[in-house]
């Protein structure tokens, strides 16, 4: 095989990796930016130590998750909230998600010590809390809504 043959050879092979790369980088994108859009109807967000007070004003029913990257069930659960089902409470709530390796003063505010940790707040009062790894969608959805309903005075 020829010199110049070899060069086409690799330089063909280069242009197919590196259109492989755009298409998987475009399409990660995509999705990042698909969860997102997906989350603000959901009306999730990450929150900061700097911003939470602005999402707990907004709404009557604040939903804090609190994890960390460290802890790989924290990881799980916070996909889990990211599906949460919880349209009895209608609009009417955010769910704002805390990495407490960045916010540990919000770890603190709220007396979390076990990860991960949910912080149930009706008009930034605190009303009920889950701690604790729990990888069931629906059975996650019907503890926050059968908590609100018992603790809300």
């Amino acid at each position: 095989m020829s010199f110049k043959i070899k060069i086409y050879y690799i330089i063909l092979i280069l242009s197919i990796l590196t259109i492989n790369i755009n298409n998987f980088t475009y399409s990660q994108d995509n999705k990042d930016k698909k969860l997102s859009e997906e989350n603000r109807i959901k009306n999730i967000t990450e929150a900061t130590e700097e911003n939470y007070q602005f999402f707990i004003n907004k709404k009557e029913y604040s939903i804090i998750y609190f994890y960390s990257k460290n802890i790989i069930e924290s990881i799980k659960m916070k996909e889990i909230i990211n599906k949460l089902e919880l349209s009895q409470l209608k609009e009417n709530y955010f769910i704002l998600t805390i990495n407490i390796d960045t916010n540990s003063g919000l770890k603190n505010s709220f007396r979390v010590s076990t990860l991960p940790a949910i912080v149930i707040l009706k008009n930034k009062r605190e009303i009920y809390g889950i701690t604790g790894f729990i990888d069931d969608q629906f059975f996650l959805s019907s503890l926050i809504i059968n908590g609100i309903k018992n603790n809300d005075f």
